[in-house]
């Protein structure tokens, strides 16, 4: 079956309604230059940005499904009944509201969405328009960007990446249980039994990195790929051009990591927190755990301090 799709351009006014009133309130700050920072949903606590171990609010209301970054700005899904919303220069705005969305994620400058049976589209958010890049509804996984590649598992179908207006399909055999962006590569988890395969789109070329333990999550930083094996190993970060494996954890089990800068995020759950790894140190940000962690290229954070949320 061919991935391809004829390419569909649509007013944005075909796939979703603006609706005047929303039981939701919104802040709006004043902005300062600021580096990648660490965005993380606290559920009932809100959205916060850490900006040098300051926690500062900018969104406290409905708890978000979704949360991703493009460009300067983030993406947050509040699910069918209120849709999705994007935060740029101090405030959001709601872009879409409609049919449910499985999965966000950015592509290039641009939002790449997937509302399964509807179709993927892309979101350019400067020109508030909207594309739609595939319509089938053939069975689907994860959805990352690599460079300036969608790549998308399609399960049976294939690994494919989406570049340039044209789908190409780049791997076709073993089940993927996870994809994760490594550079200009894609790291593949093919299970135990199969191992941890680094793809080269450049060169074309696979490499096995590791096999052998079971993987809980992965996720790239500081040029490395950092990969957790669980309680019984650890979480470790992989140096690919001296091909070394570092341990950096080993102890309470971890809920979540993620990238932001040259840091990794790691969460502890809500009975020991929220910690940084700078390369070297672990360093406590909060005594909470979070929902949802992103790492933020926004080049504007809130001028206001909120030291929140409590115990943070």
């Amino acid at each position: 079956m061919s991935l391809i799709n004829r390419t569909v351009r649509i007013n944005k006014n075909t796939i979703y309604s603006i609706i005047l009133s929303i039981s939701m309130v919104f802040f709006s700050f004043n902005l300062v230059l600021a580096e990648e920072k660490l965005v993380a949903d606290f559920n009932t606590h809100g959205v916060y940005v850490c900006n040098s171990g300051d926690w500062i609010r900018i969104y406290n209301g409905i708890d978000p499904e979704k949360l991703c970054a493009f460009n300067t700005r983030i993406a947050m899904d509040l699910g069918t009944a209120y849709g999705l919303f994007v935060y740029d220069s101090g405030s959001w705005s709601r872009v879409y509201r409609g049919a449910n969305i499985e999965k966000i994620t950015r592509f290039n400058s641009n939002l790449a969405i997937d509302f399964e049976n509807f179709g993927i589209y892309t979101y350019d958010y400067n020109l508030d328009s909207w594309e739609r890049i595939y319509g089938f509804s053939v069975p689907r996984d994860e959805m990352v960007n690599v460079g300036e590649r969608l790549v998308i598992d399609f399960k049976d179908e294939g690994l494919y990446a989406y570049q340039g207006g044209t789908w190409t399909k780049f791997y076709k055999g073993l089940d993927a249980e996870k994809i994760v962006p490594f550079g200009d590569m894609l790291a593949v988890d093919f299970g135990t039994a199969f191992g941890l395969y680094l793809y080269d789109f450049n060169t074309d070329t696979w490499s096995r990195i590791h096999k052998g333990n079971a993987i809980e999550r992965i996720s790239e930083f500081d040029g490395k790929l950092a990969v957790d094996f669980g309680t019984d190993h650890g979480l470790f970060a992989y140096d690919y051009n001296a091909d070394t494996w570092t341990r950096i954890y080993k102890g309470f089990p971890v809920e979540g990591i993620a990238r932001y800068g040259s840091n990794l995020a790691i969460d502890l759950g809500s009975a020991y927190g929220l910690y940084e790894y700078n390369g070297n140190n672990l360093t406590r940000l909060s005594t909470l755990d979070a929902d949802i962690m992103i790492g933020a290229d926004s080049d504007f954070i809130p001028e206001i301090s909120i030291i929140e949320p409590d115990g943070a």
